[in-house]
């Protein structure tokens, strides 16, 4: 089977990093991993070690997939009127993209 992860690129709003921060690692990731095709997540700040200017995002989700993309998709769709939200998340600047292996993992010899 193919590995899939789902990427999501978010930000806080202005002044509300901590309670952003707080629901994401402790409510939102838990909620997700909950659900039908979801097996993992883990979550990134922004570095300061960059090669060019900064991204417009400051905070990364990465959620590995158990099967189909699609069907997990579906459930998170399903799934959202009951989901716990913040008024922290900056929705205007949040981007959720799914990925599909193309290789296999690379390790260092």
């Amino acid at each position: 089977m193919s590995e899939n992860i789902l990427v999501v690129l978010t930000n806080p709003v202005a002044g509300k990093e901590d309670e952003f921060n707080d629901w994401y690692s402790n409510i939102h990731i838990q909620e997700i991993c909950q659900l039908s095709g979801f097996k993992s997540a883990q979550r990134f700040k922004l570095g300061d070690a960059q090669m060019g200017p900064g991204g417009a995002h400051g905070y990364l989700a990465i959620y590995e997939i158990d099967g189909d993309p699609a069907a997990a998709l579906e459930a998170l769709k399903a799934a959202r009127p009951d989901l716990n939200m913040t008024d922290a998340l900056d929705r205007d600047t949040t981007s959720v993209l799914t990925f599909g292996a193309i290789t296999a993992k690379v390790t260092a010899s």
